[in-house]
């Protein structure tokens, strides 16, 4: 009963928080404050239903060549869109009784059928797997206890060769879980795994004791940090404990150029965490900054000094960037107009080989800033309403340009191409030729668009992990 009433506590706070951010005027433009020459130019501004608090996802969903763009709206409904704004044959399809759609939509081959699927789940306990189509997978959707904010993650957790979905609950009572589903809707072995209260961040999926096997790392509301092997059972030393009424999702990466992951996560007490596969915290951490964080970190190596920096933003309006040792990035915090629980993504989007954040923001802004802090020429970009949904980045298009795609409370859906010249993709594959010149090139690095964190948690699968382990 108690936790009943803590858990209507906390969605009553969380739907006063989203209706205080959301009430505003029109949108009066597509560029605030600047209008450059060189500024983004409005690609297309889709409407929906409702309010969008789910993040933007990038992924090729009907194998045409190009990325489509997925989210989820407070209509109850899975939006899939082309390049040009135009929904996908299919979608939107509208879930039954999904009102307050939190879970930000993953996106993977579940049942390896060779096509992409979305998953997601709803307040209602369910969580649904789609096919290109639109159209729910056999056994979807399948239940869980109480109801579901947390984003889904998906993970070949118990190396079988094919994605798990690992999704938390809301609960009821003390059946408070995590669960692992495998594609046909079946519980994965050892799971679900039970936790001591609700959760509404995603999982983290990678191998972080380097055991050659994906571990899960999810924090709750209690302040309760979990970290599991992949057969469901807490590694030593866990759970930890951060702050109370934890919603930011822990991600993994090389902070200390250990050749071991390390887990980040920002808490409610104002502070940023970061742990050992052992329980211990990391030299010199936990940092404090001001105000409550709701924001998840995104990691890169901002300032190319060949380590990963941690990217973070805060409800005291502002964008914060750490070394891995725990000290700020000179330029670094930056302030914005609004409170800030949307989470960074990473970019070089002027091809000027350097990596620049872009942030949304409560008071209806993107913002981009550069490695030192200062922003990006023709930002920042103006929405209608308040943004809480993480953009996504990517080249929608197939053309030689990258494409900013944001979600506003104002019930749009926008893309902005950012220029010609922004996209140039890494070689999946040299030639014996371009491998003989490129042994004896004086370049120190082939010219192209580097993405390290285009998405909410690093990609389309929600993993939150850096690649490669660095």
């Amino acid at each position: 009963m108690v936790k009943k009433i803590v858990l209507s506590v906390l969605i009553t706070c969380w739907l006063v928080l989203i209706t205080s951010l959301t009430t505003g005027e029109e949108i009066v433009g597509t560029i605030a404050e600047k209008s450059l020459s060189s500024a983004p130019k409005l690609q297309f501004a889709t409407s929906t239903g409702g309010g969008i608090y789910c993040a933007i996802a990038l992924a090729d969903i009907d194998d045409d060549g190009k990325l489509e763009v997925v989210t989820a709206s407070f209509d109850q409904k899975v939006y899939v869109l082309n390049e040009d704004g135009t929904s996908v044959k299919g979608w939107p399809v509208e879930i039954p009784q999904a009102w307050l759609l939190r879970s930000s939509p993953a996106i993977g081959d579940i049942n390896n059928d060779g096509k992409l699927e979305i998953i997601i789940g709803t307040l209602m306990g369910n969580v649904y797997a789609f096919d290109p189509e639109g159209k729910s997978l056999t056994n979807w959707p399948v239940s869980v206890s109480g109801g579901v904010f947390s984003p889904p993650a998906l993970g070949d957790i118990d190396k079988d060769g094919k994605l798990e979905v690992i999704i938390g609950s809301i609960g009821e009572g003390k059946d408070i879980y995590v669960y692992a589903f495998n594609g046909d809707g079946t519980n994965a072995a050892g799971w679900p795994a039970i936790i001591d209260a609700t959760t509404w961040s995603s999982a983290s999926i990678g191998d972080i004791n380097r055991d050659g096997k994906l571990e899960v790392g999810v924090t709750t509301c209690s302040g309760s940090t979990y970290l599991w092997n992949a057969d469901g059972k807490l590694l030593t030393n866990w759970p930890v404990t951060i702050g109370f009424l934890n919603v930011s999702s822990s991600v993994f990466g090389n902070i200390d150029q250990d050749k071991k992951l390390e887990m980040i996560v920002g808490s409610s007490d104002g502070k940023i965490y970061a742990f050992k596969a052992n329980g211990e915290l990391v030299s010199n951490w936990p940092v404090e900054i001001g105000g409550t964080i709701r924001s998840s970190p995104a990691l890169g190596d901002i300032d190319q000094d060949g380590n990963l920096e941690i990217i973070i933003s805060s409800d005291d309006k502002k964008v914060y960037v750490f070394n891995g040792d725990g000290s700020k990035v000179p330029g670094w915090p930056v302030s914005t107009d609004g409170s800030i629980q949307a989470s960074p993504i990473l970019g070089d989007i002027d091809q000027d080989g350097k990596i620049e954040i872009i942030i949304c923001s409560s008071d209806k802004k993107v913002y981009a800033f550069n490695e030192d802090g200062t922003i990006v020429p023709g930002f920042p970009l103006m929405t209608g309403g308040a943004i809480i949904s993480t953009p996504a980045l990517g080249n929608i298009d197939d053309d030689d340009s990258l494409e900013l795609i944001v979600a506003s409370f104002d019930s749009k859906i926008y893309c902005w191409d950012l220029g010609k010249g922004t996209y140039i993709p890494a070689p999946t594959k040299l030639s014996i030729k371009q491998r003989f010149l490129k042994m004896f090139s004086k370049k120190k690095e082939d010219k192209y668009t580097k993405l390290p964190w285009t998405m909410f948690q690093h990609d389309k699968y929600h993993t939150g992990t850096y690649p490669n382990g660095k």
